[in-house]
């Protein structure tokens, strides 16, 4: 009784030793959530393992849609926490300005991966500068995002 209680109990242990040692992948395909200042809607799709596609809907004083290119670099080894950094473009309806907004972005940021839950949280700066009728740099948007994971 005493061999099968130790034998059982070595199985235990190198049961558990297995599972903690279990490789959990911190990367994601697709995340939905909201990036705050100013208030958007975010929707990440990975296209690679170093590449993502981020569009954004922000919703202060009228409606500007954002699409952003990013490429990643890790920052510890388990590849859940790493930069970015992005170039992409965006169009806009004021409400205070009866033209079309368009122009360029750009975007650097820090992205973490909680390994054990769906959840994405992200922190950037997006500076834009406008084209046309509204060329003006805009360097304070950016802020936290917060995504569920796919």
């Amino acid at each position: 009784m005493r061999k099968i209680f130790i034998a059982a109990f070595i199985l235990c242990a190198i049961t558990a030793q297995a599972q903690t040692n279990k490789v959990i992948k911190p990367d994601y395909q697709t995340a939905i959530g909201a990036k705050i200042y100013p208030l958007a809607l975010s929707i990440k799709s990975m296209t690679g393992k170093q590449s993502a596609i981020e569009v954004l809907g922000y919703f202060k004083d009228g409606f500007r849609a954002t699409a952003l290119f990013e490429h990643y670099g890790n920052l510890n080894i388990e590849g859940n926490f790493k930069w970015y950094i992005g170039a992409g473009a965006h169009l806009g309806f004021l409400e205070n300005v009866k033209t079309v907004q368009f122009g360029i972005d750009g975007v650097l940021g820090l992205d973490y991966k909680l390994l054990h839950a769906p959840l994405n949280i992200s922190l950037d700066w997006q500076p834009s500068l406008g084209i046309g009728d509204d060329n003006k740099f805009i360097g304070d948007w950016g802020g936290i995002g917060i995504r569920y994971c796919f």
